[in-house]
């Protein structure tokens, strides 16, 4: 038996063996796991056989015993770390290109579950009646994701689209797939980090992992020769220690995903919504609406527009400036666009040719950066002494979004 073991032609009683071990052993001790000690599980290990099931074809019993008795999950827990499904939430990165969160989880997922949610807390009015999200921002994210999910499927996935709360959503989606862990990248405001906080309580509770990455600014907290809670509170300084820092390349754009969970069949794409779904007005009703697309290939092509004008000034009274805050931002912001892929396309460009024009965009990267690990100190700052007080934090955050000008 263990030479065909070898071969990979044990035979089912081997494989239940193979299995039972496996679950019991994910600490190192035959009786870490209270799967490995049920006793209808040992019966089975002494007795495995195959069963014919419609919907999953013929799995061995043991596999349905301990999947019905982990909650329905769909996949193995094996020992050793190996890959399992896993959910990948994007927010304000809907790109595939530089998307290191993204990377991440088709590297180290057998299977992915793409998910995008339009929390209806964004789309709200506050105490005041304005909304959190008016118009003009919302077409602009919904077109952003319509465009996400287009590249996702070229490459051989999907983008699963719902309006919900991501703590019921995420945690919904990953245990039907049976996912271990769900990816996405932090942001920086009081609102979105108390939002990753939730969803990693709730996936916490189905023993769920969230695993956050930074993506946002040209450098990374890791990059930071200190301490996020040490941040100079003026750009100068913040400046004076960050721009000798080498920018890292950005990631490639993958050229193929990792398949959907098996347990995802059931599960619909999904619609992207409306503007009237989302309880705003169309901009068709709006006179004189701006258009605005988002997306990634807008952002890239805005990007090129503005490389490519040979209007740009680099010296005093430069237009740099102005050009990036008007032309640039609201790409950045969505993260349509990454900042460390538009710093590689603007050194490749004119590093030789106009040297100026790329020590002008790395500063306002730089000022960029800046705001945003500002807004992540207080922020997080906010959660700390909110938790500790143990009162529920207040509509009005002390840290309020970033403008897209700033994002």
């Amino acid at each position: 038996m263990q030479h065909s073991c070898i071969k990979g032609n044990a035979c089912p009683g081997a494989r239940g063996l193979s299995r039972l071990h496996q679950c019991g052993n994910l600490r190192g001790t035959a009786s870490a796991s209270p799967i490995g000690r049920h006793p209808f599980i040992k019966w089975l290990a002494a007795r495995s056989f195959q069963l014919s099931s419609p919907i999953s074809g013929r799995r061995n019993a043991l596999d349905l015993a301990i999947q019905r008795i982990r909650g329905g999950r769909s996949e193995w827990p094996f020992a050793g770390g190996a890959r399992r499904a896993a959910v990948m939430w994007f927010r304000n990165d809907l790109r595939v290109h530089d998307n290191e969160a993204l990377a991440i989880a088709n590297r180290d997922s057998s299977s992915l579950l793409p998910v995008y949610c339009f929390d209806p807390r964004e789309y709200s009015s506050s105490g005041n009646g304005i909304n959190s999200t008016g118009p003009y921002r919302a077409q602009f994210i919904v077109d952003a994701v319509m465009e996400l999910r287009n590249s996702l499927r070229a490459i051989g996935s999907d983008l699963i689209v719902r309006i919900g709360k991501p703590e019921e959503v995420l945690t919904d989606l990953a245990k039907k797939v049976g996912a271990s862990k769900v990816f996405c990248h932090s942001e920086v405001t009081y609102e979105e980090d108390l939002t990753e906080k939730q969803v990693a309580a709730a996936l916490k509770v189905e023993d769920i992992q969230l695993k956050a990455s930074w993506g946002s600014t040209l450098y990374s907290p890791d990059d930071l020769p200190f301490k996020l809670g040490d941040l100079p509170a003026t750009h100068g300084e913040f400046r004076s220690k960050v721009a000798s820092l080498a920018v890292k390349q950005p990631e490639k754009a993958p050229a193929q995903l990792k398949g959907k969970p098996v347990g995802s069949q059931g599960i619909s794409s999904g619609d992207i919504p409306t503007l009237a779904q989302l309880g705003l007005q169309p901009l068709s009703n709006i006179p004189g609406a701006p258009k605005c697309r988002g997306g990634e290939s807008e952002g890239l092509a805005q990007l090129n527009r503005l490389l490519s004008r040979t209007s740009m000034k680099a010296g005093p009274g430069s237009n740099i400036s102005a050009a990036f805050s008007n032309e640039v931002s609201p790409w950045l912001a969505l993260g349509c666009l990454s900042p460390r892929r538009m710093y590689a396309e603007v050194q490749a460009r004119q590093a030789s040719s106009n040297p100026t024009v790329v020590s002008l965009m790395h500063a306002e990267l730089i000022w960029r950066d800046f705001f945003r690990f500002t807004a992540k100190k207080y922020a997080s700052e906010s959660i700390i002494r909110s938790s500790a007080q143990q009162e529920a934090p207040a509509v009005a955050s002390a840290s309020p979004r970033l403008s897209m000008a700033f994002a």
